[in-house]
């Protein structure tokens, strides 16, 4: 009997694909050595897999009930002979919809995918209040559809913006996220009249919108020197790409008006910077 014959008489636990429930493989699983205290094995596990059988391409399987996210592989081997595959996983935690800004805009479905939503850090919102709010890393697999600028929707419908997105050795990209607040998503009403330069009066007309709210100390860009610093209480806002948006023009979110300092493409979308009016 060959060795890796042998190992394989082991293999005994049934794996499945975490999207389609399509059987796989048979194979091993086992804790993985760490001294985290918060638990390592309710977070991480190693898949130990016979040679040649080939995790599936969105990197999702199901074990006993359980998804899991299985990085990059690293063989082991016997008198040259690979013998064994071994790949660290880690624990679903969400069904998470990917989503553009556009799509977030529009409510849209996007992508679901499973994900490990992990606590990095709090952050303060130093412009505008004391309260902490919770930055995420928020690791999927790398062939899903997340850059930078991208967001997560949980399912409570509360949205994450990927600041930062980087792929590590392990093979789970992470995505750095802010969680937005629970009202993040509103709708902003704009006006939409032309301007009659006999009268210097604009026509009425007005057009609500889908609009996203989120903190400035989470999202500014300074791209010119005569972009306006940012003050206590502005705000980012994201809009549809289409809406008008005169720098200068006021508009109404919450019952508030709020001026247009600037504006910028953002992923599809207008990023605005807003200051109440």
């Amino acid at each position: 009997m060959e060795i890796h014959d042998a190992a394989a008489y082991f293999d005994q636990d049934p794996i499945t694909d975490g999207y389609s429930g399509a059987a796989l493989f048979e194979a091993q699983t086992a804790s993985f050595d760490d001294s985290s205290g918060d638990g390592a094995t309710n977070r991480r596990r190693v898949l130990s897999l016979a040679p040649g059988l080939a995790i599936p391409a969105r990197r999702v399987v199901s074990l006993y009930g359980d998804r899991w996210l299985v990085g990059t592989g690293t063989p082991d081997g016997f008198l040259g002979s690979v013998i064994r595959q071994h790949f660290t996983m880690k624990r679903v935690t969400d069904l998470m919809a990917v989503v553009t800004p556009t799509e977030a805009l529009a409510a849209s479905a996007g992508t679901p995918v499973y994900a490990q939503r992990l606590y990095f850090k709090d952050t303060v919102n130093s412009l505008t209040d004391a309260e902490y709010d919770t930055f995420w890393n928020i690791f999927v697999a790398p062939g899903e559809p997340v850059v930078q600028g991208t967001f997560f929707r949980d399912a409570d419908s509360r949205l994450y913006r990927a600041r930062n997105t980087y792929l590590p050795l392990e093979g789970l990209r992470v995505a750095q996220s802010d969680a937005l607040d629970t009202d993040a998503r509103t709708t902003a009403t704009f006006q939409t009249g032309t301007y009659d330069p006999v009268t210097d009066t604009f026509a009425a007309g007005t057009a609500a919108v889908a609009a996203i709210k989120i903190d400035v100390p989470k999202f500014y860009r300074f791209q010119h020197v005569s972009d306006a610093q940012t003050q206590k209480g502005d705000l980012a806002v994201l809009v549809p790409t289409g809406t008008t948006v005169p720098v200068g023009q006021t508009f109404t979110m919450d019952t508030l008006s709020w001026r247009i300092l600037g504006k910028q493409v953002e992923l599809g979308a207008i990023a605005i910077h807003a200051r109440r009016a």
